[in-house]
């Protein structure tokens, strides 16, 4: 990664809103002390957001986030979620 700031994001849409809202924004950079990884700084953002829903929302992940932890992650939290999946991802359903 190179020398600079990275910002994890999450925006949300609301029945009444047609134009995306802001729920989560920090900028992070690799050479901090509490700087994780980038997926860990992802986590963090999801739980922040899922914390202060009052009901299941449904998050919307592009391919760059088809990771198992991701996945695992948002089972933990109960919500549901769409991920767009890279071409070397694999799916089983009912044995093919």
């Amino acid at each position: 990664m190179r020398n600079g700031y990275r910002v994890t994001e999450i925006v949300g849409i609301t029945r009444n809103q047609k134009q995306p809202i802001s729920l989560y924004s920090h900028l992070h950079s690799s050479h901090e002390k509490e700087y994780g990884s980038d997926t860990g700084e992802t986590l963090k953002a999801l739980d922040s957001v899922s914390s202060c829903l009052n009901r299941r929302g449904v998050f919307v992940f592009d391919r760059g986030y088809d990771s198992n932890s991701i996945f695992k992650h948002m089972e933990k939290l109960e919500q549901n979620y769409v991920i767009r999946l890279t071409e070397k991802r694999k799916i089983y359903y009912k044995g093919n």
